[in-house]
């Protein structure tokens, strides 16, 4: 048996032209073939009722509870500066430290005497 040989000019001008043809007859069957699957899908979609693809119910007043579980760490504030919207002197002090007070509630009292 003879060694192989390279390929002549010839022979290469050939498979140059060869793999030219193929390339865009790929693309092309390629695009075919996606042409046909989204046609099809597009059929199948199509061709579900409505009531498979929506699904309605009447909303109403209902009772939501939900939980959540975290962990971590609770820092309190030891100290809050508060102020009256004008000066005098104060007369009396609703709240002594420690206790709870909500937002709104009345801390101190001042002298409206001046203020008149």
């Amino acid at each position: 048996m003879s060694a192989p040989t390279e390929p002549t000019t010839v022979q290469r001008r050939q498979l140059r032209r060869r793999r030219r043809r193929l390339a865009p007859r790929l693309f092309l069957g390629a695009a075919v073939v996606l042409l046909v699957v989204a046609v099809v899908a597009g059929f199948q979609a199509a061709s579900q009722p409505a009531q498979a693809r929506y699904r309605t119910t009447v909303a109403g007043p209902a009772a939501v509870s939900q939980t959540i579980s975290l962990s971590g760490t609770v820092k309190h504030v030891s100290q809050v500066n508060v102020s009256f919207p004008v000066a005098g002197t104060v007369t009396g002090v609703s709240a002594k430290p420690g206790d709870r007070v909500i937002a709104g509630q009345a801390l101190a009292t001042l002298d409206e005497g001046p203020l008149r």
